[in-house]
């Protein structure tokens, strides 16, 4: 899994004129402890600036441009997602900023996205496996994809779905009860919808994988 499948942009980003009283209030608003500094085109990212950063002013008025926030945590759209949570949980971070070459700016994996995908892929314990399917949201019908599972006598046990950039694709990543999926899936594409990726129960994790799983779960828990 790739970080670039769970970028979020409803995160609203600061520039340099933004006052920490102002920044204060966003972080509260979307309950995040950081927030992302662009450059003034709002295309580059500069540095994440944490809650900390901002308490420690002497003066909330002042610009962020004055207050100079060091950390740049970030991570590249082609990282793998347990890298992510790696760095996540090392910084007690509530957000990462996903940025490509020339330090693009391209959105943020938050906790709560990494939370989800977390609570997913560690279902891998019980029988199933996990599909995955891109489609486009016109498309998107639940009673569908439920009437395609019951006719192969599936059972949905979760869902996820995320947005992906460019083109506004839906992915969305199923666990469910049948380890020997080739039915579903040529049943999926049967109705034009894209399968993506597979994976049977013994394939969901690995043993890295896993011990991103405990230390995230652990950092939510402090």
């Amino acid at each position: 899994m790739l970080v670039k499948d769970f970028i979020t942009k409803e995160i609203p980003v600061l520039k340099s004129s933004d006052t920490g009283k102002y920044i204060l209030g966003l972080m509260d608003d979307y309950k995040v402890r950081q927030l992302p500094w662009l450059t003034e085109d709002m295309g580059a990212y500069r540095a994440l600036v944490s809650e900390k950063d901002i308490l420690s002013a002497a003066d909330l008025s002042l610009p962020l441009a004055e207050l100079n926030p060091t950390d740049n945590w970030s991570v590249h759209p082609n990282a793998l997602f347990s890298d992510a949570v790696d760095i996540m949980s090392r910084h007690n971070l509530s957000l990462l900023p996903v940025v490509g070459d020339n330090a693009a700016y391209r959105g943020v994996l938050t906790q709560e996205k990494a939370f989800q995908i977390l609570a997913l892929y560690s279902q891998y314990e019980s029988a199933g496996c996990v599909i995955t399917l891109r489609i486009s949201p016109i498309d998107y019908s639940m009673s569908e994809i439920a009437r395609i599972l019951e006719s192969n006598h599936a059972m949905l046990l979760s869902l996820l779905s995320t947005t992906i950039d460019p083109g506004g694709y839906l992915e969305l990543v199923l666990k469910i009860n049948l380890e020997d999926a080739s039915a579903v899936i040529r049943s999926f594409e049967r109705f034009n919808y894209t399968v993506t990726n597979f994976s049977a129960k013994e394939n969901l994790t690995d043993e890295v994988f896993q011990q991103r799983i405990n230390e995230f779960i652990h950092y939510i828990n402090i």
